[in-house]
């Protein structure tokens, strides 16, 4: 089976394969601007305005949502370090444990 859950078959392999690493980015890469263009055809069409700007800002939201859970996750980080260095240097610690 391959990371995907997948039988590595011919099928497999084919379009509908899953992908990793740097493929996974490179195809997230590609539809960013093909979302974009679908944004400006539909504000062509009589009455999909909110539509359009609806289909253009999402890959907004999208980096807003990633850089918001970025911080979050930094600074959670920081502070379990933090709060593991203060627990360490405590001298009732036993030294087994630190």
């Amino acid at each position: 089976m391959t990371s995907c859950g997948r039988e590595d078959g011919p099928i497999a392999r084919g379009a509908g394969a899953c992908r990793t690493g740097p493929e996974h980015w490179r195809a997230a890469a590609d539809a960013v601007p093909a979302l974009l263009m679908i944004g400006v055809v539909v504000v062509a069409i009589p009455g999909n305005v909110p539509l359009a700007i609806e289909l253009v800002l999402q890959p907004t939201f999208a980096v807003i949502k990633f850089l918001v859970v970025t911080l979050v996750t930094f600074l959670l980080r920081s502070l379990s370090t933090f709060l593991l260095s203060q627990w360490a240097e405590d001298v009732d610690v036993p030294q087994r444990l630190r």
